[in-house]
């Protein structure tokens, strides 16, 4: 499978570890951050897709193209990604959890601040560290 040459390829689906540093690790991270530096605990899976591709495109640097597309419902339309969807599959192994009959994603701060600390520890502190520009942003976006 073949993404930009920038980032890393995606995350295998049937294996926890993949590439250090990829989308994978970036959700992670950034919804982590979220979490611990701004309380939030729960986002509902429509506003992640939507603000995520969003971040795509305010730091492309740190985030891969996500190769996004408006789909188009009854009632409104929405973005999807197909590999976004793929990557927050993989971020569920790392730590991420969904609720509310699968439609809201849940960070406790407990197993939000393991999972830097094991971003940390694996993909390194500066990857860690720029990741929270995005946290920080997403949490703007949320309120």
């Amino acid at each position: 499978m073949c993404t930009d040459s920038q980032f890393p390829e995606l995350r295998p689906w049937d294996k926890l570890v993949g590439i250090n540093g990829d989308l994978a690790d970036v959700i992670v991270g950034v919804l982590s951050w979220a979490s611990i530096s701004h309380s939030i605990t729960v986002i509902s899976l429509a506003n992640f897709y939507s603000l995520f591709i969003q971040l795509s495109k305010e730091f492309p640097d740190l985030i891969q193209d996500l190769h996004s597309v408006t789909r188009r419902d009854e009632k409104e339309d929405f973005f999807y990604s197909n590999r976004l969807c793929d990557s927050l599959e993989a971020a569920f192994q790392l730590g991420v959890r969904i609720s509310g009959g699968g439609q809201h994603l849940e960070m406790s701060p407990q197993a939000c601040r393991q999972n830097l600390e094991r971003l940390g520890k694996r993909v390194g502190e500066a990857f860690v560290a720029n990741l929270n520009p995005i946290g920080n942003r997403l949490a703007e976006l949320l309120k």
